[in-house]
């Protein structure tokens, strides 16, 4: 897309005016056909190709301003989990990056963690279940069925000490960004929905939803170059659209209308990105 619909009072952006003040646009954007949350994609050119600058969004099917295409980057979407599928382990620590591991718990956290029958995951063998079941898969699962997940399985993800960080059936620990809003939250729970935009401030970084009041992750300046190392990122407008999935806790600061995630670790976070290309690349190149 070359114009959007800037959402405080409805006029047209194209991308010189974005280009020209973003901090008047971001997260306040949408596309003019869909209402869905656009996205500002800067131009480049290499010797092999170009890409002049444009808006994306994640429209809704059939939408006839859509003039981009969305394509999923690194990683097998091909997992899924199924209805059939037993009930999620988790360890974080048992993990490098964003590939967390679902495995049966170790043996130093049995006394801690599991005092109940529960029917945990038996990895290889003749199990059935993958070992490389990670939070990048449990958010394909999540964008690719959303209202089918089988809110009643349950998941346990534990620290390094064995203590149960997440322990419970989909329903009462995953929620997305939009529900943050309308329910008491426990004390930790699994956030996932869209990153729209990324900000860096006081050493910060921001990774925002949308606008003023839609939720936010803060990732503090200790955990910056790991962000950047971890996933590989040549820049932060990398994850401009992308899904994302976090454990952690979600508060909203008094007197604040709007949710906060703090990240705590980049192992607790897992992104699915997206490249975008515009269906027609005949326009010139702009900012």
């Amino acid at each position: 897309m070359l114009d959007v619909k800037y959402l405080e009072d409805g006029s047209n952006c194209n991308t010189p005016m974005y280009a020209e003040n973003p901090e008047k646009y971001l997260g306040s954007i949408a596309c003019h056909g869909c209402d869905k949350k656009a996205w500002y994609v800067r131009s480049y050119e290499t010797i092999r190709a170009k890409r002049s600058a444009c808006f994306a969004a994640h429209h809704i099917e059939g939408c006839n301003y859509k003039t981009e295409t969305l394509e999923v980057e690194q990683g097998d979407d091909s997992e899924e989990g199924g209805a059939d599928a037993p009930d999620f382990y988790v360890d974080l620590d048992k993990s490098k990056g964003s590939g967390i591991y679902v495995s049966t718990p170790a043996n130093k956290h049995a006394d801690k963690v599991d005092k109940r029958d529960r029917k945990k995951i038996v990895a290889g063998g003749d199990s059935g279940f993958s070992v490389n079941k990670t939070l990048r898969q449990i958010l394909t699962m999540l964008c690719k069925r959303n209202a089918e997940v089988p809110l009643e399985k349950e998941i346990m993800i534990v620290a390094d000490s064995g203590r149960p960080v997440i322990d419970g059936s989909f329903k009462d620990v995953l929620f997305h960004f939009s529900e943050m809003g309308n329910i008491e939250l426990p004390e930790n729970a699994i956030f996932w929905g869209e990153i729209n935009h990324t900000i860096i401030r006081e050493e910060n970084t921001f990774l925002n939803s949308g606008g003023k009041k839609d939720a936010t992750i803060i990732v503090p300046p200790y955990l910056h170059d790991d962000l950047i190392r971890n996933f590989k990122l040549q820049s932060l407008d990398e994850l401009h659209g992308a899904d994302v999935i976090i454990v952690g806790h979600g508060y909203k600061p008094e007197g604040l209308d709007k949710f906060f995630i703090h990240a705590t670790f980049t192992k607790y976070m897992s992104f699915r990105k997206y490249k975008v290309t515009q269906e027609s690349e005949e326009q010139a190149i702009q900012a």
